[in-house]
């Protein structure tokens, strides 16, 4: 994140990932956890268990996401491979950062070099 020049990130994902904001693992980077982690969480787990993202989860993301770029975030980073359900073809009217687009380039830098 700090590679990219942002300062601050709202971070979406299980529990673990946003209560810890992403394993603690952001140290150049602020991050924010959504206001309604349990809420979030049973949407992420929702979508991961049924391969589906309701209209209902859906919003929730979308507004928790636009709850964090309101206190800071300059994007929203999606931290669970199941989150694509909820995000891929929607425009949630903020800048989104997809953490499998990124452990997808890492790992094809690696095979690469």
């Amino acid at each position: 994140m700090a590679a990219r020049g942002l300062r601050c990130v709202g971070v979406l994902g299980t529990r673990q990932v946003t209560g810890s904001l992403l394993y603690g693992q952001l140290v150049q980077t602020q991050a924010l956890a959504p206001a309604e982690i349990e809420a979030v969480h049973s949407a992420y787990v929702g979508m991961a268990t049924s391969g589906a993202c309701t209209p209902d989860a859906r919003a929730l993301l979308f507004d928790e996401g636009a709850r964090m770029i309101e206190h800071g975030a300059e994007a929203v980073l999606l931290a669970g491979t199941d989150l694509g359900l909820a995000f891929d073809g929607y425009d949630p009217g903020y800048p989104v950062i997809d953490a499998l687009d990124l452990h997808v380039a890492h790992l094809v830098a690696l095979a690469m070099g």
